[in-house]
């Protein structure tokens, strides 16, 4: 979830804050003005989902600096898109926890950015006028045990 999500009829709940970090190549060069924090050529967007709410987070950040978006290539697995990334073929938005070990160990680095003003969550959403179910009751319990830090966040309790 990317700040508040706009279905009127979903009641949303986020359960922890995502750290979210733009990668590049840890081992290749990246084209980017690190003092300007902005990208000096073109360079290729990978995304796991082309609707993925990342991507409208960077492209909205890229267009407040007068950038357009260039490439953009979607992947369906985080894995083999990380793996692009750390050859040199591209960057991407990503929530930080799924490259955190790539970047401590230098195969992905951290490019720098200006803070965007958006947040990025962990959340649930139901239906405002769906039944919840005890199965569903359960699950969101099980979630809510099991990601740290969620009780930070868990304003809609499902009773």
């Amino acid at each position: 979830m990317v700040d508040k999500g706009n279905d009127p009829m979903l009641v949303e709940t986020p359960l922890v804050k995502v750290n979210m970090a733009l990668v590049g190549s840890g081992r290749k060069p990246v084209d980017w003005d690190m003092e300007k924090q902005l990208p000096t050529g073109t360079h290729t967007l990978f995304l796991t989902d082309s609707r993925c709410a990342f991507h409208g987070m960077y492209k909205r950040y890229l267009e407040a600096h007068g950038l357009p978006l260039n490439y953009t290539i979607s992947i369906g697995s985080n894995e083999v898109m990380l793996q692009e990334i750390e050859h040199g073929m591209g960057i991407s938005y990503v929530p930080e926890f799924i490259a955190s070990d790539r970047i401590k160990d230098g195969r992905l680095r951290v490019l720098p950015m200006e803070d965007m003003g958006e947040s990025a969550y962990i959340a649930y959403g139901l239906h405002k006028n769906k039944w919840v179910s005890p199965a569903v009751k359960l699950f969101i319990e099980l979630l809510k045990q099991h990601i740290p830090d969620s009780g930070s966040y868990a304003a809609g309790d499902v009773s």
